[in-house]
């Protein structure tokens, strides 16, 4: 036995991802981390490394967020924040009053047509 589960659902890797695909998701990586550097969110302490983290990243990807040509190239239309979002919405999820009113009068009409 290889130690590998064969019922597992097995997902593309990286590794299995077209050059193209992987530039693009190690740009929008980059891109990711370079929004988090300008957040007023992140601690100082914390840019810091993810500064360093940034560097080593962009030197190992060979890509740079600030290079028009690779910014052309490999920019997507949403980033990586609204992609993930669009994916997995928040758990917490504030409701607004005007979805909860809309919910409560959807739910009282289906309760209607029970009865």
């Amino acid at each position: 036995s290889s130690g590998i589960n064969a019922e597992w659902p097995l997902r593309p890797g990286f590794e299995f991802m077209a050059k193209d695909q992987q530039d693009r998701l190690s740009f929008a990586i980059l891109q990711h981390i370079q929004e988090a550097l300008s957040s007023p969110q992140i601690p100082d302490d914390a840019k810091e490394s993810l500064s360093v983290g940034y560097q080593c990243l962009s030197e190992g990807f060979g890509l740079k967020v600030d290079d028009p040509q690779q910014a052309l190239r490999l920019k997507v239309d949403k980033s990586l924040a609204e992609i993930f979002d669009e994916a997995y919405p928040p758990l917490n999820k504030e409701v607004s009053k005007d979805d909860e009113a809309k919910a409560v009068e959807i739910k009282d009409k289906g309760v209607q047509r029970l009865l």
